[in-house]
């Protein structure tokens, strides 16, 4: 009986030993990570709403277009056309260049990574991610160097902090490779906003 369990052992043993040299695993090709925006999944949203929803400002797609936000989409609209403004080049000519750089060279990146935002229309896609990264370089460059006398963002203590606090929610953002070609195109002489993206 006990030469009946010892082989009943050894028999085990060798057969997870064999499993476990065999295992491919370390063979098998690590996926390349891609980074995205996605929603949060219904398990931690359940747990608490407010964590994961903006109270005031949409960034990107994945919100775009919720009723308690709409409020702030003419803010950002002026934000841009102030950024654009202070370029000094005509309006147009600066807007076909930035619909051109997202159109052309960053579209199939904006897609991955917005995989599940429902936005499908690529200049759908391309004007929320502009408005919505001129608004950021704006709100930026207005916080450090150019804080008019009257803003309404800055202005009041209230909209500040629901601002920045949805500037950082999950699925509120927008890359920062985006920001970086659209300050890079949009010119900027303010030496702290610098921005840089490597890959």
């Amino acid at each position: 009986m006990a030469n009946e369990a010892e082989n009943s052992d050894v028999s085990l043993v060798k057969s997870i030993a064999e499993k476990v040299r065999g295992c491919e695993i370390d063979r098998i090709q690590q996926p390349q990570t891609i980074h995205t925006v996605d929603r949060v999944p219904a398990v931690f949203r359940e747990q608490n709403q407010n964590a994961y929803t903006p109270t005031i400002v949409s960034i990107g797609p994945v919100h775009r277009g919720a009723t308690h936000l709409k409020a702030m989409e003419p803010v950002k609209l002026s934000y841009t056309r102030a950024l654009f403004n202070r370029t000094g080049a005509a309006f147009e000519d600066t807007l076909r260049t930035c619909v051109a750089k997202l159109l052309n060279d960053e579209l199939e990146f904006l897609k991955s990574f917005y995989v599940s935002s429902g936005l499908k229309d690529s200049g759908s896609l391309a004007e929320v991610i502009l408005i919505d990264g001129c608004f950021i370089i704006e709100l930026l460059k207005r916080f450090v160097y150019l804080y008019p006398k009257y803003d309404p963002i800055l202005s009041d203590p209230y909209k500040l902090y629901a601002v920045t606090r949805d500037l950082l929610l999950l699925e509120n953002q927008i890359p920062f490779r985006i920001l970086t070609i659209l300050f890079n195109t949009l010119g900027s002489g303010h030496p702290i906003l610098i921005m840089t993206y490597s890959t």
